[in-house]
């Protein structure tokens, strides 16, 4: 599956993760991640709760362009310990590839 890192390292705030997958629609993901225990999100905190397009993502990716579609925020907290996020990782990415593996099963 193919997955990009969003933002540079300088730019980023070390608690937030957000990384775009390629051909997987967010939604679809949110709903199974939060089947699976992880919360996570689409868009920016402040646009939380919105069905617009998060202003952030927009200013990134430009208007109507997938990434704005198909990009996942994480973000951690001081109670979070490595085994949590390793965990994380791992259900994510099984995620991520059972739902790319449906789609190419409609193709």
């Amino acid at each position: 599956m193919a997955f990009e890192i969003n933002g540079l390292d300088e730019e980023t705030l070390p608690h937030v993760f957000s990384v775009r997958f390629f051909g997987v629609q967010i939604e679809q993901l949110l709903m199974n991640l939060d089947m699976e225990g992880i919360e996570a999100s689409s868009g920016s905190a402040c646009t939380a709760g919105s069905v617009d397009p998060s202003h952030v993502l927009v200013a990134m990716f430009g208007e109507d362009h997938p990434g704005i579609t198909e990009t996942l925020r994480i973000s951690f907290g001081l109670g979070n310990d490595q085994a949590e996020i390793t965990q994380a990782a791992e259900t994510i990415s099984q995620v991520v590839l059972r739902l790319a593996k449906r789609k190419e099963e409609r193709v």
